[in-house]
C-alpha cells in the first residue's frame, strides 16, 4: 500500500480457479480475512506508516467482519448465529482504532450496507439481509 498511488477493495471476480474436492476454495471458513486484517495492521505499524493507513485498515477490519458474518449465515442456524455474530461484532469493534475514521469510500457495497448495523449491534438485520441475498443469488443462478 505504501508504494501504490491508490488502491481499493474489489467486489468482483478477478481470477478463475479450478475447484478440487480438498482445496482451500472448498473449505468453509467462518472468518477468512479476520487474521489477514490484523496482520496487515501489525505490518503497517512495524513500517511506521500506521497514521497514513489507519482509516484503510479500519475499512478492511469492517469488511472482514462483514464477510465473516455473511459466511456464518450459510453455516449456522439463527440460534448459533446470534451468539457467534455477537462475538464477531465485538471482535471487529476491538480491532478497529476509534482514533481514526473508516475509509468508507473504498469499501464494497455490501460492507457499506452492513456497517451501520455493526455499529449499533443489530444482528437480526444482518442475518436477514445475508439470507435474502443468498436466496436471490441461488434463484438467479438456477434461472441462468
Amino acid at each position: 500500500m505504501h508504494f501504490a498511488k491508490s488502491f481499493s477493495f474489489l467486489n468482483k471476480d478477478v481470477y478463475n480457479y479450478e475447484v478440487h474436492e480438498n482445496s482451500l476454495s472448498q473449505a468453509i471458513q467462518e472468518d477468512p480475512w479476520g487474521e489477514v486484517a490484523i496482520e496487515l495492521k501489525e505490518k503497517v505499524l512495524q513500517m511506521g506508516l500506521y497514521d497514513q493507513y489507519a482509516n484503510t485498515i479500519n475499512a478492511f477490519i469492517v469488511t472482514s467482519a462483514v464477510i465473516s458474518l455473511d459466511r456464518m449465515t450459510g453455516i449456522y442456524r439463527w440460534s448459533e448465529y446470534k451468539v457467534k455474530a455477537k462475538e464477531r461484532v465485538l471482535k471487529c469493534k476491538r480491532e478497529m482504532d476509534s482514533n481514526y475514521p473508516i475509509d468508507i469510500k473504498h469499501m464494497d457495497s455490501k460492507a457499506k450496507m452492513i456497517y451501520p448495523f455493526i455499529k449499533v449491534d443489530l444482528i437480526i438485520p444482518i442475518y436477514i439481509i445475508s439470507r435474502m441475498y443468498k436466496k436471490l443469488k441461488y434463484i438467479y443462478i438456477k434461472t441462468k
